[in-house]
C-alpha cells in the first residue's frame, strides 16, 4: 500500500486495518496525529487520520487509524488475504 503525508511518498510495512509501520514519518511525534492519502492496491484511494503510538529505534512509525474510509479498510483486508 502507497501512503501520502503532505508531500512525501511513503511504502508501508507491516500494514493491517489497525494501522501500519512506516518509516518518513520522522517529523511525527509519539501520540501525535496527522492526515494523509493511502493508496490499496485494489482500493479506491482516501484520506485518513493516523497516530504515531511507537517509534523504533530505526526511526519507523507505529501508527493507527484514528479516522478511515471503510470501503479502503476492506480493499485493504481482501489485498492481505490473497
Amino acid at each position: 500500500m502507497k501512503l501520502k503525508v503532505g508531500k512525501r511518498e511513503l511504502k508501508a510495512m507491516n500494514c493491517s486495518v489497525g494501522g501500519f509501520m512506516a518509516h518518513g514519518l520522522e517529523s511525527f511525534a509519539r501520540w501525535e496525529r496527522f492526515t494523509g492519502v493511502m493508496e490499496p492496491a485494489d482500493g479506491p484511494s482516501s484520506e485518513f487520520t493516523g497516530q504515531v503510538t511507537r517509534v523504533e529505534d530505526d526511526g519507523a512509525r507505529a501508527v493507527r487509524f484514528v479516522e478511515v474510509d471503510l470501503n479502503s479498510l476492506l480493499a485493504m483486508q481482501n489485498q492481505s488475504n490473497a
